[in-house]
């Protein structure tokens, strides 16, 4: 458990591995403005826009890599023991159990908005471009990754989908793949 006092500072009791413990950290869990938990881990957001992660973290996540780019943070979000911060000048920093977004990691340095559902991360550039990463066999991200998606005005998380708004109608974008299997972007 974790909670933010009125001054700005963390205080932290519980199961120590999954951050009952913020002892490794406690010296920067000052000037706080906001808390993000979930899973296992917990982030608390400071007023100078950066961010402290503590917990339990993907063993394979190198933390001091990490948190030297934890850095004007602008929005934060998770899914399964996975979470990906969009920084102000537009791009994504993820970390975690599927944190691996090297396929698309060229659409993650111009971002405008970030999302996820219980099961992937969603991105949409400032051009309307809509890239995806995260749990290919339970989302579907593997299939959505050979689809060139374009003139997207907004993502919209739904479950374990994504709904996908154009600029040019109301209707929600909905592909079917070969196998004539329509896809809501993840429900299928």
């Amino acid at each position: 458990v974790a909670a933010l006092d009125a001054n700005g500072k963390v205080h932290t009791w519980g199961y120590g591995p999954y951050g009952g413990n913020s002892l490794q950290v406690q010296n920067e869990l000052v000037d706080v403005v906001d808390i993000f938990a979930k899973g296992r881990s917990f982030i608390a957001l400071k007023k100078d826009a950066s961010a402290v992660v503590w917990g339990e973290v993907e063993s394979s996540t190198n933390m001091k890599k990490l948190q030297s780019q934890l850095t004007d943070i602008k929005h934060i979000e998770y899914f399964q023991n996975t979470y990906a911060a969009l920084k102000k000048d537009g791009s994504v920093v993820s970390w975690g159990w599927r944190s691996d977004a090297y396929p698309i990691r060229s659409a993650l340095k111009d971002v405008a908005s970030l999302t996820a559902n219980s099961c992937a991360f969603a991105v949409l550039s400032p051009t309307g471009d809509a890239h995806f990463w995260g749990d290919g066999i339970n989302c579907g991200v593997d299939w959505i990754k050979k689809t060139d998606i374009t003139g997207v005005k907004e993502i919209i998380s739904v479950g374990t989908g994504f709904l996908l708004l154009r600029d040019n109608t109301t209707t929600p974008q909905i592909l079917a793949d070969d196998t004539d299997y329509a896809y809501l972007f993840g429900f299928h």
